[in-house]
């Protein structure tokens, strides 16, 4: 069997891939390149110079990236209201024409159906948000909105669709689907494992703290809660560790209500915003 995954969202596509290819099954990977949590270098690349590239369209030619990998890469930048995103379908199209089943993402699940191919989908975490209308925990019986619509049938004609998150399986009980199951995304041992570092110890000293909080999500109040967070943080310092320090990732779009929140708190000496790290970095 030969297996295409589309659409990498935050690389687990990319992930997904690996793990296949290790278990002997023939899989590539369609990407979009435009955002550097697609792109499989910031997943497994390792950055010798500077990696603080920026959020959308990433170049890599001055980080002294390395980076192998034995899948084959597809760079398509897909879309339908534009020229260049049809062009590329058209490529997708006679690409997919090699391979038995498509393995898509989320709403990529509408260049897949396009194709013409069968294909499976990874629901990753928050969805299937599209065909609730946004509004988590209401009893929709039907999905709102144009995305919403055309998500809940293309899901409906798939072949089978893989939950990634366990509250999903309420989602899609609720409305009817019947080919489905739970399957937490792979986690890569061959990265995540304990090394020896002195690294705590670094971070400790230069922050002059006995506790330490990382947060690397991306500042997106409705969905990671940062708001919440950093309120919490607040009253910890203040009636619990004066000395606590907590570090954010420096990206998503309430990044600036996020820094603004922090100064109305009066925290900002026990605050740092980071810019995203490099998986491999991320993990030391």
């Amino acid at each position: 069997m030969k297996i295409l995954q589309l659409g990498n969202v935050a690389n687990n596509g990319y992930v997904m891939a690996k793990f296949l290819r290790r278990h002997g099954i023939e899989c590539d990977l369609v990407v979009d390149n435009s955002h550097i949590f697609s792109r499989p270098e910031f997943e497994d690349g390792e950055f010798k110079k500077n990696y603080n590239v920026k959020e959308y369209n990433p170049d890599f030619s001055n980080t002294g990236l390395l980076f192998k990998t034995d899948i084959k890469i597809i760079n398509l930048n897909l879309g339908l209201c534009n020229l260049s995103g049809l062009r590329n379908l058209i490529k997708l199209i006679k690409l997919s024409r090699g391979y038995d089943v498509i393995s898509s993402w989320d709403s990529y699940t509408i260049f897949a159906y396009l194709t013409g191919k069968p294909y499976i989908v990874h629901l990753p975490g928050g969805y299937p948000k599209y065909m609730r209308g946004y509004n988590f925990g209401d009893q929709i019986n039907l999905p709102k909105g144009l995305k919403g619509r055309i998500l809940f049938y293309l899901y409906k004609k798939a072949k089978f669709i893989v939950l990634t998150m366990p509250y999903q399986l309420i989602d899609l009980e609720k409305f009817g689907f019947k080919s489905f199951s739970f399957v937490p995304l792979p986690i890569d041992t061959e990265k995540y494992k304990p090394i020896k570092s002195d690294f705590y110890k670094k971070l400790h000293d230069k922050y002059n703290a006995s506790l330490i909080i990382f947060n690397p999500s991306r500042q997106t109040w409705s969905v990671k809660g940062n708001n919440l967070l950093i309120k919490a943080f607040s009253r910890f310092v203040k009636e619990i560790d004066s000395s606590a320090h907590l570090i954010c990732s420096n990206w998503g779009e309430d990044l600036d209500k996020s820094y603004n929140l922090v100064k109305k708190l009066n925290i900002e000496k026990n605050v740092t915003f980071i810019d995203p790290l490099p998986k491999i970095e991320l993990i030391k």
